[in-house]
């Protein structure tokens, strides 16, 4: 069964210590698979391959680029790149305005 609609929350810990939903809004497009927080946006990958730059506080598209990488399902976020994954031993490296930097691989022992 494929998932329509995704809903994203931005969630906030009170003095308390228990989360609360601050806010909501429906994800970009249906089969989002990997979120990351980059300067000051959300960043969600979807598994046909389009990265979208949300606005957190109204749920808006910012900017958004394709992948060339097939099947994306993480995405992550670390010095001044999205790093974006597809189950295979690459990482993907893309710039925050969607300029492919290459790919590396990762090494798992045993």
């Amino acid at each position: 069964m494929k998932l329509a609609l995704l809903i994203l929350s931005v969630v906030a810990l009170s003095v308390s210590a228990q989360p609360q939903i601050v806010s909501s809004f429906e994800a970009p497009a249906s089969g989002v698979s990997g979120l990351s927080w980059a300067q000051n946006s959300l960043w969600a990958v979807t598994t046909t391959g389009t990265v979208y730059e949300i606005d957190p506080g109204d749920g808006s598209v910012l900017s958004s680029f394709s992948v060339t990488c097939a099947n994306p399902n993480g995405l992550g976020y670390g010095g001044s790149l999205l790093y974006i994954t597809n189950g295979s031993y690459y990482v993907y490296k893309y710039t925050l305005g969607g300029t492919y930097q290459g790919a590396c691989t990762l090494y798992c022992p045993g």
